[in-house]
């Protein structure tokens, strides 16, 4: 009940809190997620975005581009990744946005941990 109070408080997925609450580190509660796909995607954007603006706008040409260059995703996440590029009529930015990486994760998981401790602290008092 715990997590799911949690969940709904943060607005945050029960699924989610669970895997944060219950991790030893940050790392070990993104694996297993999206997040490695996104992060492997992610190495590639400046050389995606950079064809993008150059006019090559083919995410199964793209693919095949970047899988030369060692990328192991599906020609899928590579539409996806460029879905709000194509969707927004403009250029691709000119630098990829930054990752949430281990600083945000530990910023979560300390809220999730803290916020789980003081509810389990309410509910054996009340």
């Amino acid at each position: 009940m715990q997590i799911e109070v949690i969940a709904k408080t943060l607005g945050l997925d029960r699924k989610t809190v669970r895997r944060y609450v219950h991790a030893a580190t940050p790392e070990d509660a993104s694996l297993g997620t999206g997040s490695r796909r996104y992060g492997q995607i992610h190495a590639y954007s400046s050389y995606l975005y950079r064809r993008w603006n150059e006019g090559c706008t083919d995410a199964a040409r793209l693919h095949a581009e970047i899988t030369e260059l060692g990328y192991l995703g599906s020609k899928r996440t590579v539409r996806r990744h460029l879905e709000q590029i194509r969707a927004s009529g403009k250029p691709a930015p000119e630098k990829p946005k930054e990752m949430s990486g281990p600083r945000a994760r530990v910023g979560l998981q300390h809220v999730l941990r803290e916020y789980a401790s003081s509810v389990t602290l309410i509910s054996h008092t009340g």
